[in-house]
């Protein structure tokens, strides 16, 4: 005597909905990855233009104190100025500047794009 043995079919290969949700999952993963790299970017050119604007007011501090008197941009940048060695660039891909006002023998440097200065 012979038992009917059913045959169970096994499904090989994956649907499409299967893959759909796989494609979803790394876009939303990679999605996530670019706003977090654009986040750590923008905080990174804000460091770098505190960085910047703080040598700026050490140069002119120092220029201050050695000449007494005030200097300009082209003082501290060309020549024999504490800044013609490397001149500070704005970390936004140019398209800010740095500029520099004493007042009453007290440098201040400023950056002129406000999208990464606190």
């Amino acid at each position: 005597m012979k038992m009917n043995v059913s045959k169970i079919k096994s499904r090989k290969g994956v649907t499409l909905i299967e893959l759909t949700v796989v494609i979803a999952v790394i876009l939303v993963l990679i999605s996530v990855l670019f706003i977090g790299a654009k986040f750590y970017k923008d905080s990174a050119n804000r460091s770098a233009c505190v960085i910047n604007q703080n040598a700026i007011f050490k140069a002119a501090s120092a220029y201050i104190n050695i000449n007494g008197t005030d200097p300009t941009w082209n003082d501290l940048t060309t020549g024999t100025g504490p800044l013609a060695a490397s001149i500070p660039v704005c970390p936004s891909e140019g398209a800010g500047s740095y500029s520099l006002t004493v007042t009453a023998g007290v440098p201040a440097a400023s950056c002129s794009d406000t999208t990464h200065v606190e």
